[in-house]
């Protein structure tokens, strides 16, 4: 059976439910057991196999299964082996290629050959067998049986691919309409591809109703800095409404944005770290500073290399410990560390009885690992750092694997800083450090948002955080001052005042209000139980409590084969509107998979629960990047492709994503506030996404001058005769590089400056625009785009009458000449003014 789980078989025939299933607790692809309470994915076929305690069936056998049970889910087993019906041939449209091969003998062998033959004939990657949706499809084709019949070529293309697209489509629908209620966190996330010398952003949206990529944009390595990054952001928020983001969570530090640059754009937005990421630099900061630590880690990593680099240690690693897994650290994943340690930890009686049983016929490689399992100083090495380190993991559990765990964040730091100071107070010496990277981790990620949703989650409303007054009028302030809207603020101070003294009355909760608590999320409690007697609380709890406090939930939701499947895909191509469907249909699925029980979380039970976090979450295989110059693996990808059928994009907009300084200079190069280049974007309207795959992303473009109070009353419904009668074209108005060629929908303007003053304009302020050379492109409408208005002074302290050449011209030097009488009379005769010539 493949180790996955079973998601659609329903969807192909009804099915009777099994009777195993009264001895597991369905979640959503997983299953957990009622006697051993542990939880694996898969489906019934799994159920039976770990009730039956049958050894190597891929499954740790249950221990505390009664024996009426484990004997009937052996029998099962049994029954189901003798009597599968005979096998039938799949078909399809054939490649003319077929071998007609069937096993008829149970012979798993011909199955893995008939396997390797499909992936080796039509050139795919081996990854994909890592990849959940094909380990779904393999197990639902087994539970299905032998009637399965595949769709034909024409079938896939024409209707189950489309349906698919509408499907993902209306997904994402469902999470954007959730917004208004909920709000979202705006996740930015960037990676580089060096050999193309690319960066790729993908901007996603998540909240409690799920998580969606908004727009990938690939930009080249060199223009992409913090400045370019904040607007690109800033017009993904544009995009989603400002008045439904409530957080921003950046996942590329490094880069930026800065603090002051989105705040001063949009101030009600919050600007926060993201956790996982934080605690991914303790986690190397550690390592790299701590010497006893780095030491106990590399000798585990030892431990594990040699084990895993060696076909005869491996069997017999896996003979002794029932086919557990140790788990491999990543390179740029410092807490793989930390998970390496639990799972030799779990299997250490194991270990140590390999060793004692085979020591003597070890080779030298054999025996360099029989020095470290025998060692007493490294096993309590690796004891002590699983303890010290506990509070750090498990604020990274919590953070990594829910998605709106902002509720949850506050109280779970206050219970590590306890925890880290009991280790700290019993052995300052040796602990020092760790304590001070504790303390300075602690202050970076800790925001005011997280305490007011500790505040709002109804689990702690009634404990002792939140005696404090002074505590609670910072929470009040910071929403006050930051989140609730103007006319918002004094009922919403009136509600959260009441709300706390009522939480001190015994009976303050109903008998459902107080059931809920303990199996709704917060939000939800708020949305249905305890809400409607504070509205205004009510409005801002479920937005606040909706927010994650990390960006790892979108990439819990990609499996390690998908992230880099990604990566060696835009390598080899780019076409945005198709990832744009793929990883949307990837965010979904996963998504709800990850939250497939949205109940409160008990943060006492964490400890309890990292004990299965390094066998059923982390042990995936490290998935090399392959050189897409060197396969063709993605042969597949583009033939699918051609196949999708997309909306078409029949009005677009030029849009500027860059603000221009209120005030600018004459011959002064145009920049940005910050002093970066201006960038236009060609936005779809209806999607809102920046369009990169057509010719159309490749546009020519023209710059000019408009009129500052153009657009001030049509709200972009303007025509083409309208833009270009506001277009300032009777002097030399600008000089420079007046033209932009766009690449993958995205033009940066190019050196430009103003030769006048904006004193000749009727408001007196400019604006810059960009059109293309003709208003349709293949029958496609393309509406011009406008800047903000920004006032132009004369460089000299002088109206008007000089012309200035910019330094960058022709490579002269600054010229000054006199403008002519009539030069002067054409300008008096635009703005009514009357001047004398120079």
């Amino acid at each position: 059976m493949w180790s996955g789980s079973y998601k659609g078989a329903r969807d192909f025939m009804p099915r009777k439910e099994d009777i195993f299933w009264k001895h597991a607790e369905r979640l959503n692809g997983r299953f957990k057991c009622k006697y051993c309470g542990k939880d694996f994915a898969g489906g019934v076929p799994r159920v039976k196999s770990h009730l039956s305690g049958i050894k190597g069936r891929d499954i740790n056998t249950c221990p505390n299964v009664p024996k009426e049970v484990q004997a009937a889910a052996a029998e099962a087993i049994k029954v189901g082996i003798n009597k599968r019906p005979k096998r039938e041939n799949f078909s399809s449209s054939s490649d003319g290629i077929s071998s007609e091969v069937v096993s008829e003998n149970n012979d798993s062998c011909e199955l893995d050959n008939l396997l390797a033959k499909f992936f080796l004939s039509n050139n795919i990657d081996c990854s994909a067998v890592q990849s959940s949706s094909f380990i779904d499809f393999m197990n639902a084709v087994v539970a299905f049986g032998a009637p399965y019949k595949l769709p034909s070529y024409s079938t896939l293309k024409s209707r189950l691919i489309p349906d698919l697209l509408g499907k993902i489509e209306a997904d994402v629908r469902k999470v954007k309409e959730s917004w208004k209620e909920t709000g979202c966190t705006i996740i930015s996330d960037v990676w580089c591809n060096e050999k193309e010398n690319q960066s790729f952003v993908n901007i996603m949206a998540s909240s409690r109703k799920g998580v969606v990529l908004l727009n990938s944009f690939k930009v080249p390595r060199n223009e992409l800095d913090g400045v370019f990054l904040k607007e690109i952001i800033c017009f993904c928020i544009q995009t989603v409404g400002p008045n439904h983001v409530v957080q921003y969570v950046n996942s590329a530090l490094s880069l930026g944005p800065t603090k002051d640059l989105l705040a001063n754009d949009f101030p009600q937005i919050c600007i926060t770290r993201c956790v996982a990421v934080e605690i991914q630099s303790s986690f190397e900061e550690v390592y790299m500073e701590i010497e006893w630590v780095k030491l106990a880690f590399d000798k585990a990593r030892c431990l594990v290399t040699h084990i895993y680099g060696n076909s005869d240690l491996l069997s017999l690693m896996r003979k002794y410990t029932n086919n557990r897994e140790l788990i491999q650290p990543q390179a740029l994943d410092f807490s793989s560390n930390y998970s390496m340690l639990l799972s030799i930890i779990v299997v250490k009686d194991q270990l140590f009885q390999l060793v004692q049983s085979f020591c003597c016929s070890m080779s030298d490689l054999g025996k360099e690992v029989a020095d470290i399992i025998s060692s007493l100083e490294f096993w309590n090495q690796v004891e002590e750092i699983v303890q010290a380190l506990e509070s750090l993991f498990l604020v990274l559990y919590l953070v990594d694997r829910y998605g709106s765990s902002s509720g949850y964040l506050y109280v779970a730091m206050e219970m590590a800083t306890k925890g880290m100071g009991k280790i700290y107070s019993g052995n300052p010496d040796k602990y020092q450090r760790l304590w001070q990277i504790f303390n300075s981790w602690k202050e970076k990620i800790v925001h005011p948002i997280h305490v007011a949703a500790a505040f709002l989650n109804p689990a702690y409303m009634c404990s002792g955080l939140f005696k404090d007054k002074a505590r609670i009028m910072g929470v009040m302030e910071f929403v006050v001052s930051h989140l609730a809207a103007s006319e918002d603020k004094d009922a919403f101070l009136e509600e959260i005042i009441e709300y706390h003294e009522r939480s001190r009355e015994p009976d303050m909760f109903s008998d459902a209000a107080n059931r809920m608590r303990k199996v709704c999320h917060p939000g939800d409690w708020w949305a249905y139980g305890f809400g409607r007697e504070f509205p205004m609380l009510q409005k801002y709890a479920i937005r606040i409590l909706s927010q994650p406090c990390s960006g790892s939930a979108y990439k819990q939701s990609s499996s390690a084969f998908e992230t880099a499947h990604m990566k060696k895909l835009s390598g080899f191509t780019f076409k945005a509107s198709t990832h744009y469907f793929w990883m949307n249909m990837i965010l979904t699925t996963g998504f709800r998979a990850m939250n497939a029980s949205d109940k409160p979380k008990d943060l006492t039970e964490l400890s309890e629960l990292k004990w299965r976090f390094p066998t059923d979450f982390l042990n995936e295989i490290e998935v090399s990047h392959l050189d897409p110059q060197q396969t063709h693996s993605f042969v597949w990808y583009s033939s699918l492709r051609a196949g999708i059928h997309l909306p078409s994009q029949r009005c677009l907009q030029l849009q500027f994503v860059t603000r221009i300084p209120s005030l600018l200079v004459t011959g002064q190069e145009v920049k940005s506030e910050q002093g970066s280049p201006v960038h236009v974007f060609l936005v779809d309207r209806i999607s809102g996404n920046v369009v990169q795959d057509s010719a159309l992303s490749t546009l020519n473009l023209t710059v000019s001058a408009l009129e500052g109070d153009f657009d001030e009353e049509s709200g972009n419904t303007w025509q083409r005769e309208d833009f270009e009668r506001n277009e300032i074209t009777d002097v030399p108005l600008m000089t420079g590089t007046l033209q932009v060629t766009l690449k993958d929908g995205m033009g940066t303007l190019g050196d430009l400056c103003f030769n006048y003053s904006s004193e000749i304009a009727k408001s007196g302020k400019f604006k810059l625009g960009v059109k293309t050379l003709t208003d349709e492109c293949g029958g496609i409408c393309i509406c011009e785009g406008i800047s903000n208005a920004f006032v132009v002074r004369d460089g000299n302290g002088k109206l008007l009458g000089t012309y200035r050449f910019p330094n960058f011209c022709h490579g002269r030097t600054s010229q000054i000449f006199h403008a002519s009488k009539s030069l002067v009379n054409i300008i008096t005769l635009r703005v009514g003014l009357r001047f004398t010539a120079l």
